[in-house]
């Protein structure tokens, strides 16, 4: 696995997102938003300890809550899982989200 730009390569063109890279996008999106963590997980029915986990890095939220989660912070669920606003995806861009998610169930099932 190669180390490009703090992305993990899982091949020259496909990049996956760590839990600190989501954690990071997620806390910029809910202060772009004017939202506390206790406001967020409110909306989101978690503790504000579980928001600050994530945007710590300390794993992700919960699959189920992604639809949730990029609703609140109004952003689709292939840009808060690419960890990046864009307006359209290509294949490429399709196929890290895809990892990105599979990724994050595994994780989940490690947990």
């Amino acid at each position: 696995m190669l180390i490009d730009n703090g992305y993990k390569l899982l091949s020259k063109e496909v990049r996956y997102v760590d839990e600190k890279d989501m954690g990071m996008f997620i806390c910029k999106l809910r202060k772009e938003n004017n939202m506390t963590q206790m406001e967020l997980a409110q909306q989101l029915h978690v503790t504000d300890k579980a928001v600050s986990r994530w945007e710590r890095g300390i794993g992700y939220p919960d699959i189920q809550l992604l639809p949730a989660l990029s609703e609140s912070l109004h952003v689709s669920v292939a840009e808060l899982i690419s960890c990046k606003k864009s307006l359209s995806y290509s294949n490429e861009g399709v196929t890290n989200i895809i990892l990105n998610l599979e990724k994050i169930e595994q994780w989940i099932k490690l947990s």
